[in-house]
């Protein structure tokens, strides 16, 4: 079961370097025994993200991943190296959510989801019914 929602990385070459959109799949594992500081570090990212259905924060971003692996909580060794075809919708905003579009996103055992994941429903919905709204930031530009 997953405990987050993916994370893709996308960066000013994304679409440019990456047009077949081949993404490798890591798996963060949380270890038991983890230092002081690295529990500081799954603390404050806890607060400022939010939690899984696992208690383990959320991971929003690539920084935030290296630096949990920095802290040695998925230490490198062996892995299956794993890839995924993720493509990143590039325009949204251009009708590219089609009425059948669903969103995979992860659950808590009411099935409800993760306390993070509402804006991103709500902003796959809006897409999907042909308005622009929920692109607009908080001075109502695009």
């Amino acid at each position: 079961m997953d405990r987050q929602a993916v994370l893709i990385p996308v960066d000013g070459l994304y679409f440019q370097a990456n047009p077949i959109a081949i993404a490798e799949v890591i798996i963060v594992e949380f270890n038991d025994g983890i230092s002081t500081r690295a529990q500081k570090v799954l603390n404050m990212l806890a607060e400022r993200n939010g939690t899984s259905i696992d208690g383990t924060p959320i991971i929003r971003t690539s920084a935030e991943l290296g630096g949990l692996i920095s802290e040695g909580l998925n230490p490198p060794g062996k892995r299956d190296c794993s890839f995924a075809v993720a493509r990143v919708i590039r325009y949204p905003e251009r009708d590219a959510i089609t009425r059948d579009a669903f969103l995979i996103y992860v659950k808590q055992v009411d099935q409800q989801p993760l306390p993070v994941e509402p804006h991103f429903i709500t902003q796959f919905e809006c897409l999907q019914n042909g308005s622009r709204t929920c692109l607009l930031g908080p001075k109502g530009d695009l």
